[in-house]
């Protein structure tokens, strides 16, 4: 009896995976036409299931990233090359790949008698479509709601929706072989938003502080107010913007570093009452005063960028 188990358990240890043969299978050759619609279809290799698991949903991924980056890089959000929209790029690359998570593998296949093994990864294309129009429907509401309102805080928030419609319109194309038909498209937004901007509105700039970021921040805040469609000038509406950024060095026990403590404050006022503002606190560190500051500046310039609309400059 000892004996017939051990047989057993030899033969099942010899058999070979049931996805191995000495045939390859269709998909292999042509994924797309064995998938047909109901799947977007990607092929991985690897030394293991593990591996070619991993390596055929990232096939995927890359014909996804590769639209959403040539989408997101015809907006005008994004024309210029500023570290802060880079940082932001990104960010939202990273956010539009949780639609990919869905991604199933289904097939294996190993070549007889060698260790290489390939997966079959598809992503239903029907669940993906309805996900996205769950997604995007709202956005494109609250985008139409922020445009009718006609303020230049609102249409500033307006603009910063398109980036996060884009992947979806990317991912759309890519399973549906068509446009998402929406509105405004931001080519007709940024004409609509400009033709309200040509009243001048009259922005007295006061800064103060003992930071030596203090000119490039104000600097930077003033250029992406003129981006934005602020223009300065006579207005019967009069703003009075008050910054200052603040420093101060920390203690800190490691040796070779140094620290510092951030202060921003924006403060707007319009005929002497408060408004909107932006206000933001940060510590950081660095090898020496150009590391730090630089870590310093690209944050301080992000939450500008990221808050600009709560200056309620209108």
């Amino acid at each position: 009896m000892k004996l017939l188990i051990l047989l057993i358990i030899i033969s099942s240890c010899s058999t070979s995976p049931t996805y191995e043969s000495s045939t390859a299978p269709t998909w292999l050759a042509d994924a797309g036409s064995y998938c047909g619609d109901k799947y977007l279809c990607g092929v991985g290799e690897g030394k293991s299931i593990k591996v070619s698991d991993a390596r055929a949903r990232a096939e995927i991924s890359k014909i996804f990233q590769t639209e959403i980056v040539t989408e997101l890089k015809s907006s005008e959000t994004f024309q210029t090359g500023s570290e802060v929209k880079e940082n932001y790029f990104n960010e939202i690359i990273e956010s539009s790949e949780q639609n990919l998570e869905n991604v199933k593998i289904l097939e294996h296949w190993k070549r007889e008698g060698t260790s290489e093994v390939y997966s079959l990864a598809g992503l239903d294309k029907v669940a993906l479509q309805n996900k996205i129009t769950q997604q995007i429907d709202p956005l494109v509401k609250k985008l139409n709601n922020l445009v009718n309102t006609g303020r230049r805080s609102d249409l500033i928030r307006a603009k910063k929706i398109y980036p996060e419609i884009y992947p979806l319109i990317a991912q759309w194309r890519i399973v549906s072989d068509k446009e998402y038909i929406y509105s405004p498209k931001e080519k007709d937004f940024v004409q609509t938003a400009f033709s309200k901007f040509n009243r001048p509105i009259e922005i007295d700039f006061n800064w103060s502080g003992n930071s030596s970021l203090k000119p490039t921040i104000s600097s930077y805040l003033k250029d992406l107010l003129l981006k934005n469609g602020y223009r300065f000038g006579k207005s019967i509406n009069q703003y009075r913007l008050q910054g200052n950024i603040f420093e101060r060095k920390i203690p800190i026990q490691i040796d070779g570093y140094i620290k510092k403590e951030f202060e921003l404050n924006i403060d707007i006022f319009k005929k002497n009452k408060l408004v909107g503002n932006i206000h933001h606190h940060l510590k950081t560190s660095g090898r020496n005063w150009g590391q730090l500051s630089e870590r310093a500046r690209l944050t301080l310039m992000k939450v500008i960028f990221e808050n600009l609309e709560n200056l309620n400059i209108n």
